[in-house]
């Protein structure tokens, strides 16, 4: 018998355990080749109504495009202004926005990616006021790519980084 999904909490974060390619379209060898699954946030599937939820919750069986494991999917990734995550690629743009529900301003998703930011932002700005910045870019940027486990919201603070480096 297939577990579609495992929950497991640690220090009170809820994660779900997704399949990249979902396992309604896939052979049960697949569905259980851990190379097709993440843990991702829980997506608040308990939510009353489907513009409350994200990720798999949202998502459901619909097949993506996208695929965090691999490298074009993450150099297609762009954070806007406001916090908001798209991607130069329509087909993983369609995959963040609708789909998975990634700009979900009712659990103010981009919100809160701007604000991890802007905390970031005060720290380093702090400690590098005034001069070119490129290095210090590039020392911050390997050390959060190297982090484990990452902070949330991490990728809008990846994404700063690399395009000042």
């Amino acid at each position: 018998m297939l577990i579609a999904c495992v929950e497991f909490q640690e220090k009170g974060k809820k994660a779900t355990i997704e399949h990249i390619d979902p396992q309604s379209a896939t052979s049960e060898e697949k569905a259980l080749d851990y190379r097709n699954m993440l843990a991702v946030c829980n997506g608040n599937r308990d939510a009353h109504n489907d513009k409350e939820k994200s990720c798999d919750a949202h998502r459901k069986n619909a097949p993506l495009s996208v695929n965090p494991l691999k490298s074009d999917t993450l150099s297609s990734l762009k954070y806007l202004s406001n916090g908001e995550i798209t991607a130069s690629d329509d087909a993983i743009k369609k995959d963040l926005c609708d789909t998975l529900n990634l700009n979900c301003s009712e659990r103010r998703i981009p919100e809160n990616r701007k604000a991890a930011l802007t905390a970031y932002l005060r720290v380093f700005v702090a400690k590098h006021p005034t001069g070119d910045i490129k290095e210090s870019c590039r020392r911050e940027l390997e050390k959060y790519q190297q982090e484990s486990p990452k902070m949330p919201y991490v990728g809008i603070i990846l994404d700063w980084l690399t395009r000042h480096t």
